[in-house]
């Protein structure tokens, strides 16, 4: 009866180990995966962040000038002709360009999916 009960929890100390590497290898997984991407989204957003404020401030030239400004470089873009003239170019861009390119590319994958290789 006891050889029974020691096996028993000498079973039961072995699936406690496997258990703890388990969640050991799954704790590692999380950091190898998610430290890089947070220092991805870290550097990505701090950059978008960084432009935006430098976008607000009172640049004239190449030397910095960080004397804050507000929207007064918006403004002053939006009531340019030419700003909108480029929008429209980029729109353009998109609708007959990227769009187009685009929509082939899904399609042809997908013909390419459901096409029948010999010998695969």
């Amino acid at each position: 009866m006891t050889a029974l009960s020691n096996q028993a929890q000498l079973k039961q100390a072995a699936r406690s180990q496997v258990r703890k590497r388990n969640r050991a290898a799954q704790v590692l997984e999380f950091i190898v995966f998610t430290l890089p991407l947070l220092i991805f989204l870290g550097i990505l957003y701090g950059a978008v962040l960084w432009n935006f404020y430098v976008s607000m401030c009172n640049w004239v030239s190449t030397a910095a000038n960080y004397t804050f400004t507000g929207f007064k470089w918006y403004v002053y873009e939006f009531n340019q002709a030419r700003f909108w003239t480029d929008v429209a170019n980029n729109l353009r861009w998109l609708i007959l360009g990227v769009l187009p390119t685009a929509t082939a590319a899904i399609f042809l994958s997908y013909l390419l999916e459901l096409a029948p290789f010999p010998g695969v």
